[in-house]
């Protein structure tokens, strides 16, 4: 798995976006440059991470062994590989409505590609 997006109930059941892709040092260096030159990205950091709260973005780095731990510790749903009956079935995800599940969907895959 060189990438993800997942989603998550966060505080008063609003639903969050984590999306994660595996990168080099490099490209992690060239995307984040003020973090590259402050020393926030560490040498071993694998990963660009990014959640979605309330409308707003957190950008970072990590390591892809924490990643698949906080996707675990926060129940998280595999966005790209769930359909929206299931999820709203099967993950009590019961205000999450369509249009926003296939915004979520198609915002995800564009910026994975």
């Amino acid at each position: 798995m060189d990438k993800g997006a997942y989603i998550f109930l966060a505080e008063n059941n609003d639903i969050d976006l984590f999306i994660f892709k595996k990168l080099s040092k490099q490209k992690l260096q060239n995307i984040l440059p003020l973090n590259s030159q402050h020393g926030i990205i560490n040498y071993h950091h694998n990963c660009f991470v990014v959640f979605f709260h309330n409308e707003q973005d957190f950008i970072g780095t990590g390591k892809f062994i924490d990643i698949l731990n906080i996707i675990k510790k926060k129940y998280m749903i595999n966005l790209l590989n769930s359909d929206y009956k299931t999820v709203i079935k099967n993950n009590g995800f019961n205000n999450l409505k369509k249009d926003k599940f296939d915004k979520f969907l198609n915002f995800s895959k564009a910026q994975l590609n």
